[in-house]
């Protein structure tokens, strides 16, 4: 009843991906009408695409510090938790480091957002990686002004989320960072994806085999997972930037 006098009290609805919106108009059909689909954005000024020459100075010293330097950089950014996956892509790493010893694994994040908290699937995360063979990076939680640096670290892009999400932001950083994508086809996840395109889409989200072999296909695949980089960063110029953001909501204002 309150959530019927939401809608009906307001002009229009704004989500930030189609698989919120149907989740409104499945629950409360009145609202059809009045929903509207506004992506979000990313500042891709701030992100330095991994393809780019004049950034390669920088970058190999960022993954040098972090000794991933010789390494092809498998990337998580993400709260660590199962609904975000981690421990799905953890065992699929171990499959992918047994084939291609010279790979590395990224893992950005803390249990929850703004600090370093931990509990025991954080110890448990960390327990699982012992037996891997390739080296695991840790960093912890990082302030949100470090991350545009931090994806410019990684090679291939992995969001292993197994919850329904609405879409993750870290969809919109990675392509403007020029990184390739292999993300599940969990709640809005796959709708900035174009298969083949900028990324790729994995629908068996909780087999760790699967997410393996879409990992071992772009590294053996470079020229494709760069083709794939560079076509994301073009998107997230040109798509997901916040003056088409600001734009949308503007002429949504206008309307009424």
């Amino acid at each position: 009843e309150r959530a019927l006098k939401c809608i009906n009290s307001v002009e229009f609805i704004t989500t930030v991906s189609k698989f919120i919106a149907d989740g409104v108009k499945g629950l409360y059909p009145i609202a059809e009408e009045k929903l509207n689909v506004v992506y979000s954005g990313v500042e891709p000024t701030l992100y330095k695409p991994i393809y780019a020459e004049e950034y390669l100075e920088e970058r190999d010293a960022l993954r040098k510090k972090y000794g991933l330097d010789k390494h092809k950089v498998i990337l998580f950014v993400g709260r660590l938790s199962q609904k975000k996956g981690p421990q799905v892509l953890v065992q699929a790493m171990r499959e992918v480091m047994e084939e291609y010893p010279d790979t590395a694994l990224m893992i950005v994040g803390s249990k929850w957002y703004g600090g370093n908290t931990s509990d025991a699937f954080t110890h448990q995360l960390k327990t699982m990686v012992e037996g891997l063979k390739g080296p695991v990076v840790f960093t912890g939680f990082l302030p949100p002004f470090e991350m545009p640096k931090l994806f410019s670290v990684g090679n291939i892009f992995v969001c292993a989320s197994q919850w329904r999400e609405p879409l993750a932001r870290v969809h919109y950083e990675a392509m403007a960072a020029g990184l390739p994508i292999i993300t599940t086809d969990r709640g809005g996840n796959a709708e900035v994806i174009r298969p083949g395109e900028n990324g790729l889409v994995i629908t068996e989200f909780n087999r760790p085999e699967v997410m393996a072999e879409k990992i071992k296909y772009l590294l053996d695949h470079e020229d494709i997972a760069q083709s794939m980089g560079r076509t994301g960063r073009k998107i997230a110029e040109e798509q997901y930037n916040w003056e088409r953001v600001a734009n949308q909501l503007l002429k949504l204002f206008d309307s009424v």
